[in-house]
Parts: structure tokens; sequence; C-alpha cells
């Protein structure tokens, strides 16, 4: 019984070892058939349709030289690099599709930045913050003119220097253009903060300005226009004028001016100014007219 028993565990490795060079006959037949394949290029990438959209920074012809497809194998590529590659040297592009078509050809979907505001760096600005603010603060209606359409909003002025460059920034905070023209969007005064194309503002910054704005839209305030100091003061020129201060919970601060407006609303009173820095916030009522 001993020596049946060790005769059959060799029928067992020698039918084990069958089974594997078996499997690896033909693993090496066809890793020789697709060697071959790959040699007759019928794999080769040889076309690449590019379809852009808002996208101003690049032509598709530089987009396809740099993407470098073009002679690669279909199988190997690697999209993510791809778009990696491609973002890094066209600030525009936010996000690329890459799609294999047949055996030789790619499409290539390229999307472009979407613009979220403009910010305007102000150089060597004469205002200083505290002036400014105190101005901003503290203008009433009876500073305005005694027109009927007339309101403290409307006639407040940011201290701004005609020499400024222009950016144009994402709902990312990416600096991608500093090509203005035909854009709708907020305009917001800068001091205090160096940028330049190219750059990502961190920090939430342009994300808590973004929120801001759409919630301003919710609320039916229109902003004329709006001047950030060193990422910390958010100055509102609309009817009524707002501070915000950045570095504290922007939720907050949207909810409780939710609440004074709502509670305005009620009171048929019309606001100047809301101070949102404070746990209290700052409250100004414009007289009611006679």
């Amino acid at each position: 019984m001993r020596w049946v028993s060790k005769r059959g565990k060799i029928k067992s490795k020698t039918r084990i070892l069958k089974i594997f060079l078996s499997i690896l006959i033909i693993f090496l037949i066809l890793l020789s058939f697709f060697g071959l394949i790959v040699k007759s290029n019928i794999f080769t990438i040889k076309s690449i349709n590019i379809e852009l959209r808002k996208t101003d920074c690049a032509t598709g012809e530089q987009i396809q030289n740099s993407s470098n497809l073009l002679g690669q194998t279909i199988f190997f590529i690697n999209p993510s690099k791809t778009e990696s590659i491609l973002r890094k040297k066209f600030i525009c592009i936010k996000n690329i599709d890459i799609k294999r078509k047949f055996t030789d050809k790619i499409n290539l979907s390229v999307f472009g930045r979407e613009p979220s505001a403009i910010l305007v760096f102000l150089k060597n600005s004469e205002a200083t913050p505290t002036g400014e603010l105190e101005d901003f603060s503290n203008k009433s209606k009876t500073e305005s003119s005694s027109s009927a359409e007339s309101s403290p909003s409307a006639n407040f002025n940011f201290s701004i220097n005609p020499t400024s460059d222009n950016f144009v920034v994402d709902d990312e905070g990416m600096i991608y253009s500093s090509n203005i023209e035909n854009l709708n969007v907020p305009m917001i005064y800068i001091n205090g903060i160096n940028i330049n194309v190219g750059q990502k503002i961190s920090g939430g910054v342009i994300e808590n300005l973004l929120k801001i704005f759409e919630k301003m839209k919710i609320f039916g305030i229109v902003v004329k226009n709006a001047k950030m100091y060193s990422e910390e003061l958010f100055l509102i020129n609309a009817e009524p004028r707002i501070i915000f201060k950045m570095d504290k919970n922007i939720d907050i601060q949207i909810a409780s001016l939710q609440l004074i407006l709502n509670k305005a609303k009620i009171d048929n009173e019309s606001i100047e100014f809301i101070d949102l820095r404070f746990d209290k916030p700052i409250i100004r009522i414009a007289p009611k007219k006679k």
C-alpha cells in the first residue's frame, strides 16, 4: 500500500508538469502572435481626431504634437500621463477625454477652463486698507446725489490706480489668461496679493468668493464690483454694501446675511450697509423716505 501511494504521487506531479508546460507553450505562442501584430503596425496610432471646446491657448496641431501619441501602439498609451503633459503645457486646458477608435485612431476631446471672475491686480494703490475701509463703511445716503435712482452703493468708487493687470480665473482658482474681452463675469479688485498667469490660488479663496457671488444672485443683490485685501477682507459694492471676513467661516456669514435680509424685507426696511466680520454683524438702516 505504501508503494502504491508513492506511485500515485509521482503520477500526480507528472500531470501537473504537463499542464504547466502546455500553458507555457500556449502563452509563448500567443506572445509571439501578439509581437507579430505589433510589428505589423496594425495597432500603431496613425491619426488623431481632436475636438477643441473653449480652448483658446492652443491649436489642434500644437496639441497633437505635444501629446506624442502618433506612432505609439494603441494598447500602450497612458491617458492620464497624456492629460498631465498637455495640462502642464497649456494652462487653459481643464481636462481631456481620450478614446481609442478602431485599431489605429484616437479621439481626443479637449475642454478649456470656464471663466468665473476677472481679477484686477492693483499696482501701487494709493489708498490704504484702513482708509478705504472707513470710507466704505461710513458712506451714507446723505452723501449721495439727490437723484431718485441714486444710492450710496452706486456712488461709491474704490480707489483704483489705472496701472493694473487683469487676469481670468476659473472655479479651481487657476489663473489661466489675461484676455478679458467679452467676458460677463464679476470683477474683483485685489490689493496685497501677487498673482501671475499659470498660478493657482490656494486655500479655497476663489471657491469662497464664487460661493458669495452665487448667493448674492439668489438674494437678489446686484454686485457692481468688489475688492479684496490680502485674502482677509472682501468688500462688495452693491445695495447694500457688504463686508465679509474671508478667514472666518463663510457659510456662517452667508447665513447671517440671509437672516438680516429676510428681517429687513419683513420690516419693510432698506439696508445701507452690513459688516459681517463680527459675531454680531453691524447693520445700518437707511432713513425712510418722507
